[in-house]
């Protein structure tokens, strides 16, 4: 029996790489809506994508409804300026397009597929889903048709971002998975680093009702850094990492991957201290000040951080983005991800 859920967003062109993988893999795709020729008739089920806008919904209809796939993938990162581009309005007033190749084809769509982005002012993906959401039903007196979102995750912190996206009330892909991470202290950039990812990743996954299907990134890279590929060069071959993704175990309850602690030089976590039952409005905001030493309490660069209700972890070390390499802040919030598998998540930064 193969996982249901695991799948691989890569261009395959032999099948002695779909053939490798095909008694665990049950999907893949590979940003078309149609796979290449050398594959199309493989176990694997293919999964077509609309990778944006401008296609035709005749013709795309005609392709889905030849192959039947049991989803469709739309807008491949909108909200990065080397993909697919798009505001939120543009996708809003765009978006009938897809949900006309559901109607007419009733297979479910996929999407958009969200990242951490880089078009301005909305490199968060939950501001680029809110003002989507806020710009359609503006236009329609609805929200959009959307059967589940897509994710693509580089980083750790995988579950929390789930966490945050259950707020739109649908199942997810995560249709591209590794960790590129490359901050100090953290980078991945061998195979035994991206398998203890996948671990902790794919266990995730496996274990979230949620999740319907994920697909790693991906087949093969001839310039690989961070190790992630599933294949060696020569065709067929697993490479270790390969390996370990097919070797974890379906549907298994999510193992246990405590993060490596930092190096002494970056921050440890301090838990909140807990208030009393009759604690009033003073109790609300807890700051917490520690100093580094003469050099770091004189320099103006030196922050608080307030701890505000149902926020999670405070740093020791007050200066984060001098200690915390990798920190990201968008306006009041802020993230850091101090170890494998863990995010944590900040309310407000007070300078």
């Amino acid at each position: 029996m193969r996982a249901s859920k695991r799948g691989v967003a890569y261009y395959f062109t032999n099948t002695a790489d779909t053939e490798a993988v095909s008694h665990v893999v049950s999907w893949w795709y590979n940003w078309a809506l149609e796979p290449h020729s050398a594959t199309a008739s493989t176990d694997l089920e293919f999964i077509p994508m609309l990778w944006g806008f401008d296609f035709s919904v005749d013709d795309a209809v005609q392709s889905i409804l030849s192959r039947n796939p049991s989803a469709v993938l739309v807008l491949n990162e909108p909200n990065l300026v080397d993909q697919a581009n798009t505001l939120p309005s543009v996708a809003a007033a765009s978006w009938h397009k897809y949900e006309a190749v559901r109607n007419r084809t009733g297979v479910p769509i996929v999407g958009p597929q969200m990242n951490w982005g880089t078009l301005p002012g909305y490199e968060d993906p939950v501001t680029w889903l809110d003002a989507f959401y806020a710009e359609f039903n503006a236009l329609h007196s609805r929200d959009p048709v959307i059967d589940a979102l897509g994710l693509h995750w580089y980083d750790f912190g995988l579950n929390s971002t789930l966490e945050t996206l259950t707020k739109y009330g649908k199942p997810f892909w995560v249709t591209e998975l590794s960790n590129w991470h490359a901050e100090q202290y953290y980078t991945i950039d061998t195979p035994a680093e991206q398998i203890e990812q996948l671990d902790a990743m794919v266990g995730v996954l496996e274990s979230r009702e949620d999740v319907e299907r994920y697909a790693w990134f991906t087949g093969r890279l001839v310039y690989d850094p961070h190790k992630v590929s599933l294949f060696n060069q020569s065709a067929g071959e697993l490479s270790a990492v390969g390996e370990a993704y097919l070797a974890y175990p379906y549907a298994a309850p999510r193992p246990s991957h405590p993060p490596s602690p930092p190096p002494p030089s970056l921050p440890q976590p301090l838990s909140p201290p807990s208030a009393p039952a009759d604690a009033g409005v003073s109790a609300a905001v807890v700051v917490l000040i520690v100093a580094l030493g003469a050099a770091l309490v004189a320099s103006p660069f030196v922050a608080m951080w307030a701890l505000r209700p149902g926020s999670g972890r405070v740093f020791r070390i007050p200066d984060l983005k001098a200690h915390a390499p990798g920190v990201r802040v968008s306006g009041s919030r802020a993230r850091f991800s101090p170890g494998p598998g863990e995010e944590w998540t900040f309310d407000s930064l007070v300078t």
